[in-house]
C-alpha cells in the first residue's frame, strides 16, 4: 500500500465513516493583503498545544473540536492521540514553529509575530462543530488580532 492507502487504512480503524473529501484543482493562490516584511503573522496549529491552566484536548474516539489560545510567549504542553508528543517536547518548534517565526521577524522578513497562538487538536473525524463554531470563532480572534497572514501548521 501507498501513503495515501495506509493513512486512510488508519483513519478507518478508528472513525469507519469518515468522509474523505478531495479537490481535482488547487486551491486558488492569493497574495498577502500587505507585503511579507510589514506582515503581522499568526499561527494556528493541529499539535494539540495548551498552556498549564487550559484543560488538555480530549483523547476520545470523537476526537476534540475546540481550539485552545494563548500568548505566542507561553510555555506549551500537548495532548494529542495522533502523533508522538514526546519528540514535540524535544523540539516545539517543530509543531508551533514560534522561535522561527520570531527570527523571521527579527531578520526582517516577516513584520511580527502575532501576539496569540491558536491550537487545535488534528484528529477530529467530525468537523461539524469545528467548522460552524471554532473556526469561525478563531477567524474573528485573527481578525481582531489584525493578522496579516495565518500560518496553519500540521502535526
Amino acid at each position: 500500500m501507498g501513503f495515501i492507502e495506509d493513512e486512510r487504512a488508519f483513519v478507518r480503524g478508528f472513525y469507519p465513516t469518515f468522509e474523505w473529501i478531495e479537490s481535482a484543482a488547487p486551491t486558488i493562490r492569493t497574495a498577502p493583503p500587505v507585503p511579507l516584511e510589514r506582515a503581522r503573522v499568526a499561527l494556528v496549529t493541529t499539535a494539540g498545544a495548551y498552556v498549564t491552566g487550559q484543560t488538555p484536548f480530549d483523547r476520545g474516539d470523537d476526537g476534540d473540536p475546540s481550539c485552545r489560545c494563548f500568548a505566542a510567549d507561553a510555555r506549551i504542553r500537548f495532548s494529542h492521540p495522533g502523533f508522538d508528543t514526546v519528540r514535540a517536547y524535544r523540539d516545539p518548534d517543530v509543531v508551533v514553529p514560534l522561535v522561527t517565526l520570531a527570527a523571521l521577524a527579527s531578520d526582517g522578513i516577516i513584520g511580527a509575530v502575532a501576539p496569540r497562538v491558536f491550537s487545535f487538536m488534528g484528529y477530529v473525524p467530525d468537523p461539524t462543530t469545528l467548522l460552524a463554531e471554532s473556526a469561525p470563532r478563531v477567524a474573528r480572534e485573527l481578525l481582531a488580532d489584525a493578522v496579516d497572514l495565518a500560518l496553519l501548521v500540521p502535526a
